[in-house]
């Protein structure tokens, strides 16, 4: 691993902005279940944007609490879908669940919605494939759900939001004493080893200030390289 390179990153790492996190209000209408049919809820979210500390308007991850009751929970699959488009599959049908508790205040939970807006209709639905091992006789029903958004209030990819930076320093290579002073400017192209700061002639060794350096282990010692190549 390069460790040089590690640290230059860090010096130059953006942060993103303070994350928010918004609980819309529940959904308290009660539907049936019915076997072999879908039920479809739509809640209009706002994002809190009525409330600055916790107003997510660029989503990281949603977070779906739902309250069902149903004879076999193991026969529905849920699906919730964003503003933009975004259908995520929250739950899918389990053979092996035969429980007949449902879900209580359950959290599901999407990451399928990084980056989009929180703020319009999201679409709940919940879908029930009865299996041969139930009772029919009982319903499902969707109690209650609620939606809660994790979140940035601003875009957090947008150059504005870039905090200062450390500079970056670099070392130059060593000047040679017994360079003649009053020699012309060198007007030639650089070496690509060589940064945008130029040379003073066409070979690495020239460069006025290096684009890479490279370490090499020489009889068990690290070495640094002074020019902008290392010797063989």
């Amino acid at each position: 691993m390069d460790a040089e390179a590690m640290v230059m990153e860090a010096e130059k790492w953006t942060t993103v902005p303070q994350q928010h996190v918004c609980v819309e209000s529940t959904d308290r209408q009660i539907k049936t279940i019915r076997p072999n049919s879908a039920v479809r809820s739509i809640y209009k979210a706002s994002g809190c944007s009525d409330n600055p500390n916790h107003h997510v308007n660029y989503l990281e991850h949603v977070v779906v609490r739902i309250t069902i009751t149903h004879p076999r929970r193991g026969d529905l699959a849920i699906y919730l879908t964003s503003p933009s488009g975004t259908r995520s599959q929250l739950l899918a049908n389990r053979l092996f669940d035969h429980s007949m508790e449902g879900f209580k205040n359950w959290e599901f939970m999407t990451i399928h919605c990084w980056g989009e807006r929180a703020a319009g209709d999201w679409i709940l639905e919940v879908y029930d494939t009865p299996s041969q091992l139930r009772n029919f006789k009982t319903p499902g029903k969707l109690k209650e759900w609620s939606l809660v958004f994790y979140g940035t209030s601003i875009q957090p990819y947008s150059p504005k939001n870039k905090f200062p930076k450390v500079e970056r320093f670099r070392y130059s290579r060593v000047e040679d004493p017994t360079d003649d002073c009053g020699a012309e400017d060198y007007a030639g192209p650089c070496d690509p080893e060589c940064s945008e700061v130029g040379c003073d002639g066409p070979g690495p060794e020239h460069c006025s200030d290096c684009l890479h350096y490279y370490y090499k282990l020489k009889n068990n010692t690290s070495i640094l390289c002074t020019g902008c190549i290392c010797p063989s």
